[in-house]
């Protein structure tokens, strides 16, 4: 998830679990170890960006790295807080709460995240949640308010903060719900048009779980298409994309490549843009795709030149969000 809701979130879980103990500053302190994992974003400083994609969301989102921080830090927290009157198992139970909801909440979009690592390099991703997604997180930023401007005295402190994350919960629920859902008509849609794949996903698109953005992949390429659970028709409208593959023997830095590919799951194609070769991952979207039927990938990297790729998800995340691509969504949300 984004890094606001992460920090909404961890200090609405200290309210619960320390904030009786220890008052407000349950608030910070769980803020803060919320946000201990995202500290990968500094391996964006040394690795190229190829390499810094697979760092991100990688050890420091394992549960190696959870078992080491939440024994050090506890054991630092004990010693150094002493006015705070909480056990060493009662810090190591907050540290590690808080670093199991970061990475599983991680999980839930298309990005993926490194449990096993350095174990193992598989990522897992769930795709049920958008990275952004504001009818998740508006619950959690009122209850945030609430408990910033209310004071410890106040008798319902716990009940919005246990209250706000079973909401948060029951919305998951709805996304997985949802996401069976889409699936199960994706299924349908592929015997009915005699589409043969090998593998597909359905993942939401930005700031909801109703429209899902399809993707199904079958020998040379990929079919995309979106499903509203509104949809009043059960059809999907694809489009096909060829993988192009061989577009790559010209590339001399194989690494590169290899970095992408296993980034991508897989999920990729090659396209020359201005005479240049470019790698998409499939897995981010097009943009603003319910909109315009040959839009651009979101995430499209470019092979020949790593320098141009700083920013590489974010540039094309929100290139074409306006208020014209945010109505034609609402619309495409209606239902076909």
């Amino acid at each position: 998830m984004d890094s606001l809701t992460h920090i909404v979130i961890g200090a609405i879980i200290g309210e619960a679990y320390a904030g009786k103990s220890i008052g407000k500053k349950a608030l910070v302190l769980g803020a803060l170890f919320q946000s201990i994992p995202d500290i990968d974003f500094i391996s964006s400083f040394f690795v190229s960006p190829s390499a810094s994609l697979l760092a991100h969301r990688g050890f420091t989102h394992s549960l190696l790295f959870i078992i080491i921080v939440s024994l050090v830090f506890s054991f630092a927290a004990h010693k150094w807080f002493k006015k705070i009157h909480l056990t060493f198992m009662s810090w190591a139970g907050f540290i590690a709460l808080e670093l199991v909801v970061h990475i599983t909440l991680d999980s839930l979009n298309i990005y993926g995240v490194g449990w096993l690592e350095p174990f193992s390099p598989q990522r897992f991703s769930f795709h049920s949640l958008f990275v952004i997604d504001p009818f998740y997180s508006v619950i959690l930023f009122i209850a945030f308010v609430v408990l910033i401007f209310y004071r410890t005295t106040y008798h319902y402190r716990f009940v919005w903060a246990l209250g706000s994350l079973t909401i948060s919960c029951l919305y998951i629920s709805l996304s997985f719900f949802n996401q069976v859902l889409v699936n199960h008509r994706l299924e349908s849609a592929l015997i009915t048009q005699n589409i043969s794949s090998q593998r597909y996903f359905a993942t939401p698109t930005e700031f909801n779980i109703f429209l899902w953005y399809c993707v199904v992949e079958v020998d040379s390429g990929y079919y995309v298409g979106f499903s509203s659970v509104f949809d009043k028709e059960q059809f999907i409208q694809f489009y096909f994309f060829l993988r192009n593959e061989n577009r790559t023997v010209e590339l001399s830095d194989r690494l590169e490549l290899a970095n992408l590919i296993r980034f991508s799951k897989g999920y990729y194609t090659i396209d020359r843009i201005e005479g240049e070769l470019v790698f998409n991952d499939l897995r981010f979207g097009r943009e603003a795709g319910w909109q315009h039927d040959q839009a651009a990938f979101t995430f499209h990297y470019y092979l020949q030149q790593p320098s141009k790729n700083i920013g590489r998800l974010q540039r094309g995340r929100w290139s074409q969000l306006n208020r014209s691509s945010l109505e034609a969504l609402v619309q495409r949300i209606k239902g076909n």
